[in-house]
């Protein structure tokens, strides 16, 4: 499966492991309020919680993305890495905030808080 075609030409946020109901309410409204395609990668067997999900068979995406464990890789349409992390928090929004160019989500996310 290509991701890239998948994710359209948006940013695609890949998010590595099990994610909990909170986070992927969180990961839902990313994906409307920006122009990002959020993908739950697990492992055969796992549960996946995300509508859209992928099965990392031998760990090679995540091994490519450079992040272990519970972790998550935002991709640039060019295919680049540009920010990884552990958690789906304010260091998630600030990386979507830079690649996007926008300070607007940033913004709703300490509405939210």
């Amino acid at each position: 499966m290509d991701l890239h075609k998948w994710a359209g030409g948006r940013l695609l946020l890949l998010v590595f492991g099990d994610v909990s109901a909170a986070a992927a309410a969180r990961l839902r409204a990313f994906s409307v309020q920006a122009d990002v395609r959020c993908v739950q990668v697990i492992a055969p067997g796992d549960a996946a919680v995300a509508a859209d999900h992928v099965v990392d068979p031998q760990g090679h995406l995540q091994a490519t993305c450079h992040v272990f464990g519970h972790a998550w890789a935002l991709l640039r349409p060019d295919g680049y890495v540009a920010a990884t992390g552990e958690s789906i928090d304010a260091s998630l929004m600030h990386a979507l905030a830079t690649a996007l160019g926008s300070g607007d989500m940033m913004q709703n996310e300490k509405e939210a808080a």
